[in-house]
């Protein structure tokens, strides 16, 4: 009779030293214990509390950029619009100043339409309506884009007074007062006089400047300053 030889041929293992092997296995399988993971979140922990701070520093200088920006043009074009009507400044204005404006006469973007870009919005419900994007900034917080949203204040005219009293260089609607002249402002003192600023936050009283503890402020000069909201 042939006799079969198994010493080449595997063998099967019993289902008792399938269990042991897969418990063996298991158990020198590498792992984070709760230390290593407690470590690893507390890390995350400190690392996110060091980035947010300086994220939110980084987007307000940014939105500070963006209206020094706006101030800059809306300075220049004021300038240019009195270059081109005998030293006249735009106005009569109201003082609250945002980035949508109508054909009303009354709005300094009225005045300035064709010296800074502006956007139609057809769909409109209010008729003749624009948008102006050199009079938003992000810190505004402003929805003007948005075709069906009300106007917000971004920015502010302010009225300047001196030893004469108080005057209007671009005007004021009600009470009537007209725009000065370039050759009238350079008569009074206007040394230290903001003309347009930025508006509080969604313009309620109580809310902090959009920037902190300044305002990015265009002065009657025509240049551009950071102005400490204690001032």
């Amino acid at each position: 009779m042939k006799r079969f030889s198994t010493a080449g041929t595997m063998k099967i293992p019993t289902p008792h030293q399938v269990i042991n092997s897969s418990k063996t296995s298991h158990r020198f399988q590498p792992a984070f214990t709760l230390v290593e993971l407690l470590v690893v979140i507390a890390i995350v922990a400190i690392l996110a509390a060091l980035l947010f701070p300086l994220v939110g520093s980084m987007r307000i200088k940014a939105s500070s950029a963006v209206s020094v920006s706006n101030l800059r043009n809306i300075g220049t074009a004021i300038m240019t619009y009195a270059a081109d009507n005998n030293g006249t400044l735009p106005g009569p204005t109201w003082s609250q100043l945002g980035t949508k404006w109508q054909t009303n006469g009354n709005d300094l973007l009225y005045h300035l339409r064709d010296y800074l870009p502006n956007v139609k919005q057809p769909q409109n419900p209010i008729p003749n309506t624009l948008y102006c994007p050199t009079f938003d900034y992000p810190a505004a917080r402003t929805d003007g884009k948005n075709p069906i949203s009300t106007n917000k204040v971004t920015y502010r005219y302010n009225f300047a007074t001196d030893a004469n009293g108080t005057f209007y260089p671009l005007g004021y609607p009600n009470p009537p007062f007209p725009p000065m002249t370039t050759a009238g402002l350079a008569a009074r003192d206007t040394r230290g006089k903001p003309l347009i600023n930025e508006a509080l936050i969604d313009n309620k009283p109580g809310n902090k400047p959009p920037h902190g503890k300044y305002n990015n402020t265009l002065m009657l000069n025509f240049s551009v300053q950071a102005i400490p909201t204690t001032n």
